[in-house]
């Protein structure tokens, strides 16, 4: 269905439809499902479709008009370079394993440390694996040349869980994950902007910019609990 037909028959009922959001990893476990459960509360009879899938495929079915908008990191990237981005909240990428994994016994784990053990990193051409690799070759060390290469959650936190892998994941995801543990070394440039990302020209119908503001409620929520997360922290 085209996105003028969409806006059409939202005008006649605007209490159906159809929101098509794409969302990769970062906002995934908190910002998303819970402004959906707003939404849907509000709009029950308007169906959400959820896309999953690399950044690249996402970014090409919003232009393709496939998807409304996306969620997930905003950053300046030439992948990102014909969106317009709306930043919601801030938190840090933490280096995670497994509570058992032999890393948790240094006294100050460093990149030199955990370099030469199995890694799951995020896809490449993405911001994230470029920063990822910049802080190896920073350090004078070349990226870990065992890895797996992965966008999906549930692969990541299986390999790291029962694998031994090393991975990196946002912290608010970290932290709700009971299987995991994040390290105490925090890597440069890896404070991620979470928010939402739309065609630069084309307006959002009226039910998806009625979901935007829900993820914009959320987002605000959420960067509350973090600075006040990080506040606590910080007194201790």
């Amino acid at each position: 269905m085209s996105t003028l037909r969409r806006r059409v028959d939202e005008l006649t009922d605007p209490g159906a439809g159809v929101v098509r959001v794409g969302a990769h990893v970062t906002g995934a476990n908190l910002l998303l499902p819970r402004a959906v459960a707003r939404f849907t509360a509000e709009r029950p009879r308007v169906e959400v479709l959820l896309r999953e899938a690399p950044p690249e495929a996402l970014i090409q079915e919003l232009g393709n008009g496939d998807l409304d908008l996306l969620v997930g990191r905003v950053t300046d990237h030439p992948s990102t370079s014909r969106l317009r981005l709306v930043p919601l909240y801030r938190e840090e990428f933490r280096v995670v394993a497994a509570p058992s994994h032999p890393v948790h016994g240094l006294a100050e784990a460093s990149l030199k440390d955990l370099v030469g053990h199995p890694w799951v990193v995020p896809l490449a051409n993405t911001p994230l694996r470029d920063e990822l690799e910049e802080n190896f070759r920073n350090a004078g060390l070349t990226p870990p040349v065992q890895r797996v290469e992965s966008g999906t959650p549930a692969t990541l936190r299986t390999l790291v869980a029962e694998a031994g892998f090393l991975a990196l994941m946002p912290e608010s995801m970290a932290v709700a994950e009971p299987g995991l543990q994040m390290l105490e070394l925090h890597l440069a440039g890896l404070a991620q902007q979470v928010g939402i990302l739309l065609h630069a020209d084309r307006p959002l119908p009226p039910n998806a910019a009625l979901f935007a503001e829900k993820l914009r409620e959320v987002g605000e929520e959420i960067r509350r609990n973090l600075l006040d997360t990080t506040s606590a922290a910080t007194s201790l």
